[in-house]
């Protein structure tokens, strides 16, 4: 009896190591795929006569299409569902990052498991409620710090965060670490950037989350030198709001 339940264990543990093996533990934690969109816009003051639209490409003229549509409650509720996927046309960027040929790396271990697979970014945007030339009255941002720019390099502070959505044509995953020196001479700026990356993409509508880790400003030479650190994960931490800005009536 000893012996069968010995042989049996050895079974089990064989069993279990080989389940291991076919379906390892996803050492880049749970992805954080998208299938709505929904909050209450901080601060909201302007009625119920809006709607928010979900957008690729950036701007309206330039998507191929609405993704999502949601009316905006007199408190600022919304809730988009159903999100749509991208046409294949707009599938123009590789889901790893790219740089200028200014760019002057120090540090780049980033490594993509599908360098294949392409993304496309949506915007949330406010339009007047019925208007179908879909006229951009203002962005929606996912963040927790107060700028009127999307992530001004200069004003951020570490602990700030933003989120994009943005959609894959295939699963991938990314890991790694990139950091480079860039002058900007038009703007006197240097900047010395690290990206640490721990990003798991599903096909689909995903979150990309980048949080300021380190950031410092200073003067040198006449130049303004902007070093920080920055890691682009899944995980959204505590604290986020849906922040808006607005341009007309």
């Amino acid at each position: 009896m000893k012996i069968i339940k010995l042989l049996l264990l050895i079974i089990i543990v064989v069993l279990i190591n080989s389940c291991s093996e076919t379906n390892p533990v996803d050492p880049y934690g749970i992805t954080s795929e998208v299938n709505t969109i929904n909050g209450k816009l901080n601060g909201w003051n302007l009625g119920k006569n809006k709607n928010v639209i979900f957008l690729g490409a950036g701007e309206i003229w330039n998507s191929d299409k609405v993704y999502s549509t949601s009316k905006i409650d007199s408190n600022g509720n919304f809730r988009l569902n159903n999100l749509s996927a991208p046409t294949e046309v707009m599938f123009m960027n590789p889901v790893y990052p790219r740089f200028s040929d200014e760019v002057s790396f120090i540090r780049n271990t980033l490594t993509c498991s599908d360098s294949s697979a392409k993304k496309v970014w949506g915007y949330l945007v406010i339009t007047f409620a019925g208007d179908t030339s879909l006229t951009n009255k203002g962005r929606i941002y996912r963040r927790n710090f107060n700028d009127w720019f999307y992530f001004s390099d200069d004003s951020v502070k570490a602990g700030n965060f933003i989120v994009e959505y943005i959609y894959t044509d295939k699963d991938a995953r990314l890991s790694g670490t990139i950091e480079y020196n860039y002058n900007h001479n038009y703007t006197d700026r240097k900047y010395h950037y690290t990206y640490e990356y721990n990003l798991n993409l599903k096909k689909g509508w995903n979150k990309e989350v980048t949080l300021v880790k380190y950031q410092e400003v200073s003067s040198d030479s006449g130049y303004t030198k902007i070093v920080t650190t920055r890691s682009v994960t899944n995980y959204e931490p505590i604290g986020g709001r849906w922040d808006y800005s607005y341009y007309g009536n």
